[in-house]
């Protein structure tokens, strides 16, 4: 079987993270965290500062290691589905290296990651003629994303065990 299993708040705590960094950051700023959220530009200098020490130094959910293990001892196959992309802030260039060297050190073996499965869909979006209707974008995306799901069976890793959605 194949199994995809997302990358940030499914194996790793990252809006965790976010948090504490965000918090970080107002008290040296000298501001609240729900500025930062409010404030577009703000929030991209909180990012663009924060970023790449978030994705270096996400903590692993406890378990994670092992179910994956599992899994694959198990003969299923294993795909990293991720949003993390390049384009977010400019400090964020080598996202699928600072990845590959986070799963690395956490000790987790994938077999494929999917990026570019996200890249596709954002690329979608983006170049969707303007003169199509909001429903036609959505139908369009929703029949893309259900192929995704049709190939790459969801996972949902918890604290404890694993829950196969």
């Amino acid at each position: 079987m194949k199994i995809g299993i997302d990358l940030d708040d499914t194996i790793c705590r990252t809006t965790e993270m976010v948090g504490d960094k965000m918090e970080e950051y107002a008290e040296k700023n000298n501001i609240e965290v729900l500025e930062i959220m409010n404030d577009e530009g703000m929030k991209f200098d909180f990012f663009n500062e924060y970023l790449p020490y978030i994705y270096k130094n996400v903590q692993i959910k406890r378990n994670v290691k092992d179910v994956i293990r599992r899994l694959k001892n198990k003969g299923n196959q294993i795909f990293l589905i991720t949003a993390r992309t390049n384009s977010y802030v400019p400090s964020v260039t080598n996202v699928a290296d600072i990845t590959e060297e986070w799963l690395k050190d956490n000790e987790i073996e994938v077999d494929d990651k999917k990026q570019q499965i996200v890249d596709e869909l954002v690329e979608n979006i983006e170049n969707f003629d303007a003169k199509l209707s909001e429903q036609e974008i959505i139908t369009t995306l929703t029949k893309k994303i259900s192929t995704i799901h049709k190939k790459y069976m969801p996972v949902i890793i918890v604290e404890k065990q694993s829950y196969i959605s």
